[in-house]
């Protein structure tokens, strides 16, 4: 016969896997506005760190090859200009990556005027690539069974601006797969962000309050995640969605590693959390003591939330 101890430990046993598996986390890593640039003009032109994009990336990437994550995503302004021998160079490094890796168009990218069509851009991409085909920077991609990722090309295709749109194609594209997969989860990538960290207008999406319409009739959006503002700071919306704008690798040395935990049960993030790093390129150091360090997060937290905030710090939105 049972005992009653064993009776209970069984059950505690039962239901504790049940949480397990209804938990799902997914790691990845996010390099944004790297502005990969090789020529000799660019780097005595820049007052940033743009010409020493090489020695940047390649740091990253050894902190990406060493690490336990699940997949990458760069956020766009991969290179600083269009140009087909910079991308060229830019993708020959990226190779390189152990893990498979997902590509967002920014507005430095492609460019018809001066520079490389979007459909030019994604046929120098298939050479290199190594996770998919691109036919076009409106795309999604599986990350397990239950949660997907989206990624949104905003960049205007003729001439070079630092504003975002959503075209009427593509927002239709994006309400459109967001109804096919309701069971789904959805983490969303794009390169300008909806939630802007500060308020610059010069840099925002043209159209943005009827973007913002469209996904909010969808309840099964985790996060979205952009770039552009070369600034990180987390806002969390009243319905629970994470709005993530994240550092320039280019310009303030930083990349992210994002851990997202899902619970089933109670259909919301459990766990939240983005490790930022830093890249110290000034000081020759051995290569072997080169491993990335974790830099703290100083973001603001809204006090009036009716949730407490996760461990990583952030805004939320009244």
């Amino acid at each position: 016969m049972f005992s009653i101890k064993r009776v209970i430990c069984l059950l505690l046993m039962f239901f504790l896997s049940i949480g397990v598996a209804d938990a799902k986390t997914v790691r990845f890593a996010i390099l944004s506005d790297i502005h990969y640039t090789t020529e000799q003009k660019d780097i005595e032109h820049s007052a940033r760190n743009w010409g020493r994009t090489q020695k940047l990336l390649d740091s990253a990437i050894d902190g990406i090859n060493i690490s336990d994550i699940d997949f990458v995503v760069f956020l766009g302004d991969n290179i600083d200009r269009s140009d087909e021998n910079l991308l060229n160079s830019f993708l020959k490094k990226i190779r390189r990556i152990n893990k498979p890796y997902y590509m967002c168009l920014g507005n430095h990218d492609a460019y018809k005027i001066s520079g490389i069509s979007k459909e030019d851009y994604a046929k120098i991409v298939n050479k290199y690539g190594k996770s998919r085909k691109y036919n076009s920077f409106n795309y999604t991609f599986p990350i397990t069974q239950e949660i997907m990722g989206i990624v949104v090309d905003a960049s205007f295709p003729v001439a070079p601006n630092s504003h975002g749109v959503i075209t009427k194609k593509t927002m239709a594209w994006i309400d459109k797969t967001l109804e096919e997969n309701s069971d789904k989860k959805v983490l969303i990538f794009q390169h300008f962000p909806i939630k802007e960290p500060y308020d610059k207008k010069t840099h925002n999406i043209v159209n943005k309050t009827a973007y913002e319409e469209m996904l909010a009739k969808h309840s099964n959006i985790l996060a979205v995640f952009s770039g552009h503002y070369h600034r990180e700071k987390i806002i969390k919306t009243k319905d629970g969605v994470y709005h993530v704008s994240v550092s320039s690798l280019g310009e303030t040395n930083k990349y992210q590693f994002v851990k997202i935990t899902y619970d089933a049960r109670k259909n919301k993030v459990s766990d939240f959390d983005m490790d930022i790093f830093s890249v110290d390129f000034l000081e020759e150091t051995d290569p072997e003591q080169e491993e990335p360090q974790e830099e703290d997060r100083n973001t603001e937290n809204d006090s009036d939330s009716n949730e407490p905030a996760s461990e990583s710090s952030e805004t939320v939105e009244k």
